[in-house]
């Protein structure tokens, strides 16, 4: 069995390791709406993609994220609960703006 993130590209007939790195266990996910962009949250960092899977590349933030949402305009937000800020990207995963959630 492959460990770490797999993705189709036929619609569910066949799977294939999605290049991110299989030490990373993934605890959340979230595409754009195109499905070229992909975002992971693990326990240790997040990661984004811009070309659906094939590299990957870490978020720069404090705190670990416990999970990501992607908006169809391309809009991402994180939650790092390990210091309660919530992470707000608008450009698709490039830079982020922190708050606290409290």
């Amino acid at each position: 069995a492959e460990r770490g993130l797999v993705r189709s590209r036929d619609r569910g007939r066949t799977w294939q390791v999605a290049g991110a790195p299989a030490a990373y266990p993934v605890t959340a996910l979230a595409t754009s709406a195109d499905g070229r962009r992909v975002y992971i949250g693990t326990p240790d960092a997040a990661l984004f993609s811009t070309d659906r899977g094939v590299t990957w590349n870490r978020v720069s933030m404090p705190g670990t994220p416990v999970t990501i949402a992607a908006a169809p305009e391309g809009d991402v937000v994180a939650l790092a609960l390990s210091d309660g800020q919530i992470f707000r990207s608008n450009d698709g995963g490039a830079t982020w703006r922190g708050r606290d959630a409290h």
